[in-house]
C-alpha cells in the first residue's frame, strides 16, 4: 500500500499530489502574464478575456433567469436545449449535422474540453498528433493521458 499522506508538525495531515501532477508546468503565458501586473498601459493577448463589460442585454437575461430558478447544477453535457441550438447553429453555418443528444458535450471552455477529449480518447502509449505553434495545454492533456506528444512543425515553406 502506497501512503501519500504527510503528517504535519502542528496536527493534521497533507495528502500529497499523484506523481502526474509533475506534468503540469507553469506556462509561458501564466509567467507574461505575471510580468505585466504592474505595468501600465499593456495589452493583454494572451487570455480569451475581453476588453469590455458584459453587455446590458445579457446581464439583464442572466439576472431574469437567476430569478425564474435556474441556479442549479444542470444535466452532465449541458442543458438539451442548449445542445440543439447549437447542432442548429452547426447545421446552418457548417454543414455538420450532429445528434445534440449524443454528440455534443458543453463544457465551461476549451482547456476543460481538451481535457476530457485526451483523457476520453487516448490509451497509454498513444502517439498524439500536436500542430505547433501550440497552445501549450494540448501538450500536458496528453501526458496526463499517458500519450505521447508528437509536434508537427507549421512553417510557410511548406504552405502550413
Amino acid at each position: 500500500m502506497i501512503k501519500r499522506f504527510r503528517s504535519l508538525s502542528e496536527g493534521g495531515f497533507v495528502l500529497e499530489g499523484s506523481s502526474r501532477t509533475s506534468l503540469i508546468k507553469s506556462s509561458a503565458i501564466r509567467r507574461m502574464l505575471e510580468l505585466s501586473m504592474g505595468m501600465e498601459n499593456v495589452v493583454h493577448l494572451e487570455q480569451g478575456e475581453p476588453d469590455f463589460t458584459t453587455p446590458s442585454h445579457i446581464l439583464d437575461a442572466a439576472v431574469e433567469a437567476m430569478k425564474k430558478g435556474f441556479t442549479h447544477y444542470t444535466e452532465i453535457n449541458g442543458t438539451l436545449e442548449l445542445r440543439q441550438a447549437i447542432a442548429e447553429k452547426l447545421e446552418r453555418e457548417n454543414g455538420i449535422d450532429a445528434d445534440p443528444k449524443t454528440e455534443i458535450t458543453v463544457t465551461s471552455g476549451s482547456q476543460e474540453a481538451m481535457f476530457i477529449a485526451a483523457l476520453g480518447f487516448l490509451n497509454q502509449g498513444d502517439e498524439a498528433l500536436i500542430l505547433d505553434p501550440y497552445y501549450p495545454a494540448y501538450f500536458e492533456d496528453t501526458l496526463l493521458a499517458e500519450a505521447v506528444p508528437i509536434t508537427v512543425s507549421l512553417n510557410e515553406e511548406e504552405n502550413y
